[in-house]
Order: structure tokens, then C-alpha cells, then sequence
């Protein structure tokens, strides 16, 4: 994911707090800009005592691809990780990023996932549920970020089909042996996909909540509210149910059956008695 942000004349402040908070770990990364890289370089050149930061002179990057979320965050990269972050985001837990990477290094693991919040400190993230909707939900979406959650699943790591990518950590080696995202997805559902073909190779994804942000959802690429914007996110349903059909109709081994698959908060199942 590249950083974009055309429309502000330097990086977000609530993002400058996270890139802060990332970079606490002191690992070797290059960060790479799409459409400001003057601001991002003057921002990493300005935080003191981050001596280990690689931004390449000669660095190419190409300019603000729209709608695409993932052209509104950073990608961190270095020989063993790969971030992707929207710009969005604002740190609450400091160790966030170690807390991400002591489940990511495991072999079985692919994808990391945050709990993220939303400003009103109700739950954004906490996962996602495959199949929710008819393609896929936030589980435990709106629940009050005090809450134990389902079962207690709030307060511990656990299994998750898919986790967002306003969010995730995952191995270099594995993000490009499944090819990154899948671009044709131009807004929803590119980290699903993503996610989809990590467990296809033979990974599990995982969702931590010790890892904790804020997710001010949409503040770069505005809601889905006009007749143009609804067009692409049916195109892109429908395209992923196309890719995805024979594992949606298998179900989410995550998630109970019995859970009612309309729903994104653990609601159980009603059936007409017979």
C-alpha cells in the first residue's frame, strides 16, 4: 500500500503518530510514497533518534490512483515484513507493531490483523467474517471497545478467515509468493481476496487485539454514496463471488453455522419451525 495524500499539504497528523509509534521497533524499512513524497520525506527527515530509515534517492512512484484506499496509507517494507497501513490510522497501544509481529514470524501463520476503533471507541475491526452479507463482514462491528465480545473473543488471538488491510502485517516471502493485492479490486474487497488466497497457500490469518488503533474510516475516499461509487462496489461484489463461489457456499470454519450469516454480531440463526 502507498501513501497518498494529494489532497493535504503534509502527511496527516494522526498518521505522523502512528509511522512514530511504527518506527519505535527500530527495524530497517523503506517506506514508500505514492503522490507526496516531498511531504513523507520531510516528515521521516524531522522524527529524531530514527537513524536505520532507507528512503532511496532515486525511489519511483506513481501518482494518485483515486478511489483505491490502498493508495491512502504507506507500505512498509523491509527483507522480512510487509505493512500495509491506512492513513487513517492513529496508534492507541504502542507495541502495537511488535504484538502484530510475535504472531506474525510463526510458519503457520499468514496475515496479522489489528483491533481497530473507530473514533467514538466502538469496535471497527476485530476480523472479518467470510461470507457475512454474501461476501464478507467485521465481526463484532459497533460492539462498545469495553466489550469482552462474543464469548470472550474481544480479549484474546484467535484464527480469522480475513483480517482489513487498513491494518495487517504478513511475511514479504508470503505476500509475494500469493502475488500482493489483486488491483482490479479497485476499493472493496482487495484484502479479503488477499486474504482468501494467504489461506489458499496454506496459512491461517489471525486477529490480535493487543494490537490497537483507530480507524477513521473513509475520511481519505469519502462514503459510497453516489450512483458511480455504488456501481463499482456491485461490480466487485459480484466479481468476488465469482472468484469465491465454491468457498463461500462452504462456509466460514472460524464462525459457528449457526450464526445468522446476515449479521456481523454473532446473532444466532432463526429458523422457521417446521
Amino acid at each position: 500500500m502507498t501513501f497518498d495524500s494529494a489532497s493535504e499539504a503534509e502527511v496527516p497528523p494522526d498518521m505522523q503518530g502512528t509511522i512514530k509509534a511504527g518506527l519505535l521497533v527500530q527495524v530497517p524499512v523503506t517506506i514508500t510514497a505514492s503522490g507526496s513524497y516531498d511531504a513523507m520525506r520531510n516528515f521521516v527527515a524531522g522524527i529524531q533518534n530514527i537513524n536505520r530509515i532507507i528512503i532511496p534517492e532515486d525511489v519511483s512512484y506513481t501518482l494518485d490512483k483515486g478511489d483505491d484506499p490502498d493508495r491512502n496509507g504507506v507500505t512498509i517494507n523491509c527483507k522480512i515484513w510487509s505493512l500495509l497501513l491506512n492513513n487513517d490510522t492513529e496508534v492507541i497501544t504502542a507495541a502495537w507493531l511488535e504484538e502484530m509481529v510475535m504472531y506474525a514470524q510463526q510458519k503457520r501463520v499468514g496475515c496479522v490483523g489489528a483491533k481497530l476503533l473507530y473514533p467514538d471507541d466502538t469496535i471497527q475491526h476485530a476480523g472479518v467474517g467470510f461470507g457475512i452479507g454474501g461476501v464478507a463482514g467485521h465481526l463484532h462491528k459497533y460492539y462498545p471497545a469495553s466489550s469482552d465480545g462474543y464469548m470472550g473473543r474481544l480479549n484474546y488471538v484467535q484464527d480469522v478467515y480475513a483480517d482489513t488491510a487498513a491494518c495487517l502485517l504478513i511475511r514479504k516471502e508470503i505476500y509475494d509468493e500469493v502475488g500482493g493485492l489483486d488491483e482490479s479490486y479497485a476499493v472493496a474487497f482487495n484484502d479479503v481476496d488477499f486474504c482468501v488466497r494467504v489461506r489458499q497457500a496454506g496459512y491461517t490469518n489471525v486477529f490480535t487485539p493487543f494490537a490497537q488503533l483507530y480507524h477513521y474510516e473513509s475520511k481519505s475516499r469519502g462514503m459510497e454514496d453516489n450512483p458511480e461509487k455504488q456501481k463499482r462496489f456491485q461490480g466487485e461484489v459480484l466479481r468476488f463471488q465469482a472468484r469465491w463461489g465454491d468457498l463461500l457456499a462452504a462456509g466460514d470454519p472460524c464462525t459457528n453455522p449457526n450464526f445468522d450469516i446476515q449479521r456481523e454480531d454473532f446473532s444466532l440463526k432463526i429458523l422457521p419451525l417446521e
